[in-house]
């Protein structure tokens, strides 16, 4: 409408004005700065009077208060003198929303942390709870938040929290299609490719696990993914997140293998289910004080959508808690309804999970298959299941010994782990594959083939 009714907003704040919420001081409060991290929990959308017209009922004077605090305030004298209680003539009432950020400890910059710290931003105004960027604000969404810090005073305390107030809202893209390739990069892509032995040279390139080469080939592939289908109603027809689950004796080697592999992944999540509950792993539904309502807060899976989430003993979930895991794995997605929230989080997730057999040791006497403690209906959403048993023959022992010990000795190069690949370049190889053929096609020669590997197996 008019200049004194429009609003401006900042995007793009150089380097130094981006600041991780654990690094927030009372230097920063204040200033314009742009706030990193990953949306964790929303408010509903509420209405907020920023201002409201009264008028004396003696002299018929017009006063305008303005609402700058959380108690409503009303006009109690007027120019004429009089005092008292007014009419109340109309409000100007803006829309306002509030989320919960927290640090993303996947990002490089936090590598070090080991504890995500939240703030919570307000976001008020047309542009900000318009419906198209509602629609954008999901937890595990990244996100930078621009505008300032405030003080808010705890009740009777010498304690003050800050509070973020929101000029604008930049949603950052993460995954597979954020990691640039260079021109060089690609030819020598395209060039290995070629080569009838790369894909198990990729893989043993995944860690300094000595053997299981198809534990590290599917492991690779997990990584590539595959495309989703979808049906002409857009109802989900094959999922392309694909799911492994490690099975072994303690000291195989399997916890640091999935470690490894998610490393390369551009997010990865790593979570022992031993020390979490299945809602946690997955998502959880609690009151929360700083939005006064019940919210939803998004486990390791949710957080690691569109790419790698790593579950440690997985056995050792809650019996009453795998199927909190069923639709994340199967539909990629989360389907809360608990207390008075209801909510669908996108959880386009792959599993790469470990567990121990029974007893901790696998037997002879049993198949492997029966010696997994876990329901029947999670183990399906796996695609492969891999019984690592550790090698007997004298010559491959002795091998894993010299890996495990060589780690410690004093430091020499000849010592340290070299793959052929380093794991930015696999990196940049998977990412690669993904962008520029997202949908690989099959041929009628090689349908056959999987065709009469699949009979083999179901027999």
């Amino acid at each position: 409408e008019g200049i004194d009714t429009a609003k401006v907003e900042f995007f793009n704040l150089p380097q130094t004005q981006l600041r991780n919420i654990w690094e927030i001081r009372k230097e920063d409060i204040g200033p314009f700065i742009g706030l990193k991290g990953i949306i964790n929990k929303s408010s509903s959308i509420t209405h907020i009077c920023k201002s409201a017209k009264f008028e004396c009922p003696t002299c018929g004077t017009g006063i305008t208060i303005l609402q700058l605090g959380e108690n409503f305030k009303e006009s109690q004298k007027c120019g004429c003198g009089r005092k008292g209680k007014m009419l109340l003539l109309s409000k100007e009432i803006m829309d306002t929303v509030k989320i919960g950020l927290i640090d993303d400890l996947m990002d490089k910059e936090n590598i070090d942390r080991s504890i995500a710290r939240e703030k919570l931003g307000i976001l008020s105004g047309n542009n900000l709870t318009s419906h198209d960027i509602d629609r954008q604000i999901k937890p595990g969404r990244k996100v930078i938040l621009n505008g300032y810090f405030e003080y808010k005073q705890k009740t009777n305390s010498t304690e003050f929290d800050s509070v973020f107030q929101v000029n604008s809202i930049q949603f950052v893209e993460v995954g597979w299609n954020t990691v640039k390739v260079s021109p060089s990069e690609e030819k020598e892509i395209i060039k290995l490719s070629k080569e009838s032995d790369i894909i198990p040279r990729l893989a043993e390139s995944i860690a300094d696990v000595e053997g299981f080469p198809e534990v590290k080939t599917a492991c690779l592939l997990l990584l590539a993914g595959a495309p989703n289908i979808y049906d002409r109603n857009n109802h989900l027809v094959s999922r392309g997140t694909i799911h492994v689950l490690l099975v072994s004796d303690p000291g195989a080697g399997k916890t640091f293998l999935i470690k490894r592999t998610g490393a390369i992944s551009p997010i990865f999540s790593f979570q022992s289910a031993a020390t979490a509950s299945g809602k946690g792993l997955v998502a959880s539904v609690a009151q929360d004080k700083d939005i006064a309502a019940w919210t939803i807060y998004p486990g390791v899976v949710v957080m690691a959508s569109k790419g790698v989430c790593g579950l440690d003993e997985v056995d050792k979930t809650h019996k009453d808690d795998y199927g909190d895991h069923n639709n994340a794995m199967n539909d990629m997605q989360v389907i809360v309804a608990r207390a008075n929230v209801k909510a669908k989080l996108e959880a386009e997730t792959s599993y790469l999970a470990t567990a121990n057999p029974i007893n901790r040791i696998f037997t002879s006497y049993d198949t492997y298959y029966n010696q997994i403690d876990m329901p029947k209906d999670f183990l399906d959403r796996f695609d492969i299941i891999f019984p690592m048993v550790p090698p007997q023959e004298p010559e491959t022992r002795d091998k894993i010994i010299d890996i495990m010990l060589e780690r410690h000795l004093e430091e020499d190069k000849q010592n340290i782990w070299n793959p052929e690949f380093s794991h930015e370049f696999l990196r940049k190889y998977i990412a690669y594959c993904r962008q520029k053929y997202p949908r690989p096609k099959m041929s009628r020669e090689l349908f056959h083939t999987i065709k009469k590997r699949l009979v083999e197996l179901m027999r």
